[in-house]
């Protein structure tokens, strides 16, 4: 049967995901964790069907504002789903702002210090690892524009994720074996970001994104897909960056928008990715 409505076919998709017919009311908790001196605090959202068994989880990477109630939104609507999802604190308030001056200095340091940046998503995958009833071999990231980017850089530590998704992400570029001393206790021992990366990428981006250009991320890709990485990449035609985000239009950055159109379309993307690596 030929379906032509996408949201046909995540209605369909629905039927196939776990736990599907017997999940619960989604249940919602915050778990306090740490990574070095820094105190964090998670989002964990997931289903309180009884008879689930261990199931697929996700860690969602918030965006640059931090992690509030928009990215604890789509752990809610990943637990709707079937998923164990949760929202990891890169910087370690658990809130958003609404001031980019704060939000890039919260932000910067990770961009500055990529072991680190890996380093503090690694805490947050550990704690989702951590869960009863977490399927440690179905494991995915997905992020929003910082988020995106966090969940690439722990693809490129050589996480255990079966997957990432990066919506309007501002992707970095692999590292060569020749820059992994910095924080490596044995330099000759250092191993390239695209020897460690095994996870399937889906990355979805707005074509009219100033902040991280097309041409950029066709670069990108292409390094990638010569690496023999498994990567699908989906551009929406006048998106914006932020396209997922309807408080976007808001924030007074130029560049930076809503669009219903490609968040929906990119959402029921990520979802019929996310079954399509669950279901092996």
């Amino acid at each position: 049967m030929l379906l032509r409505n996408p949201f046909v076919l995540v209605a369909w998709l629905v039927l196939l995901l776990p736990g599907a017919g017997a999940r619960g009311a989604v249940v919602t908790e915050t778990l306090p964790y740490t990574h070095g001196d820094a105190a964090l605090t998670a989002f964990l959202a997931s289903d309180n069907a009884a008879d689930a068994g261990d199931r697929p989880a996700v860690l969602v990477c918030h965006a640059w504002w931090g992690a509030g109630e928009y990215a604890q939104r789509r752990a809610r609507a990943l637990a709707e789903m079937g998923y164990i999802a949760l929202v990891l604190d890169m910087y370690g308030d658990f809130d958003r702002t609404d001031d980019p001056s704060v939000a890039q200095s919260k932000a910067g340091p990770f961009y500055q210090d990529r072991n680190l940046f890996r380093a503090r998503a690694s805490a947050g995958l550990d704690l989702l690892l951590k869960q009863p009833g977490v399927d440690a071999d179905r494991v995915v990231a997905i992020g929003y524009c910082f988020g995106g980017t966090t969940a690439l850089e722990l693809a490129y530590s050589g996480a255990p994720l079966a997957g990432v998704v990066s919506f309007h992400g501002s992707l970095l570029d692999p590292r060569p074996a020749a820059q992994q001393g910095a924080g490596v206790a044995d330099a000759s021992a250092a191993v390239a970001d695209l020897d460690r990366l095994t996870a399937k990428l889906l990355i979805c981006h707005g074509q009219a994104d100033p902040l991280y250009t097309t041409d950029k991320l066709i670069a990108l890709v292409d390094s990638l897909q010569e690496a023999g990485v498994d990567t699908t990449t989906t551009i929406y035609a006048g998106a914006l960056h932020a396209f997922t985000d309807p408080s976007a239009d808001g924030v007074g950055i130029d560049g930076v928008g809503y669009n219903a159109a490609a968040d929906q379309r990119s959402w029921a993307q990520m979802s019929a990715f996310l079954e399509e690596l669950f279901a092996q």
